[in-house]
């Protein structure tokens, strides 16, 4: 009975434990660390697995998993219809953990594409939509200590694009809650997106 104690404490102890993460969404697509007493642990993308000759080849490096967290150079966004088109799917598994999350620091940016001059204004009318649909999103589900927000309009890009990186403060199991649902929605939406594109580019050849 002590032992079975003893475990369930253990249990709620990691559960409650403390940890500090950080989400990136850019050009490259979605970054995820986790950081356990100080050490990054790089969660999204997946490391692939260096093949045998490469490790022979390369030197000793940290253990795995033990990853730095990269800053972007030119915080280049990645798709905004990505992003849109997840929101309904997000919405239901924030519910769980609704102003218990804290963001220690924000940054999101939505940058639209407006080739001709004469869109720049309606397209700027359009970042500012959809940086406010964003933030509604944060600000109703998280505690935002400190935020960066801003739109703009790119004459050289092709589509609109959305640069967002939060750092977090949250416990595991907080993370168990809302990473799981969220990953799920994400790999799946994210897999309809690039089947309607490919299709889509298919009809156009």
């Amino acid at each position: 009975m002590k032992v079975l104690g003893i475990i369930v404490l253990v249990l709620a102890l990691l559960w409650l434990l403390p940890l500090g993460g950080r989400i990136r969404y850019d050009h490259s697509g979605l970054c995820a660390w986790l950081k356990v007493w100080f050490v990054p642990i790089q969660l999204l993308p997946a490391k692939k697995k260096p093949r045998k000759a490469d490790k022979e080849a390369k030197k000793p490096k940290k253990a795995a998993g033990k990853q730095p967290e990269p800053e972007p150079t030119d915080k280049k966004g990645g798709p905004l219809d990505t992003v849109q088109a997840a929101l309904p799917l997000l919405r239901p598994a924030l519910q769980g953990v609704k102003k218990r999350l804290t963001i220690r620091r924000l940054d999101l940016r939505v940058t639209w594409a407006a080739a001709d001059p004469a869109d720049a204004a309606v397209g700027y009318g359009r970042a500012q939509a959809a940086l406010g649909a964003l933030w509604a999103l944060v600000d109703q589900n998280f505690k935002v200590k400190k935020s960066s927000l801003g739109c703009q309009v790119d004459f050289d890009q092709t589509s609109p694009s959305v640069y967002a990186d939060a750092v977090l403060t949250l416990r595991l199991g907080q993370l168990l809650t809302l990473a799981l649902p969220l990953l799920v929605r994400f790999v799946s939406n994210s897999s309809r997106l690039k089947r309607e594109r490919a299709e889509k580019i298919r009809k156009e050849a």
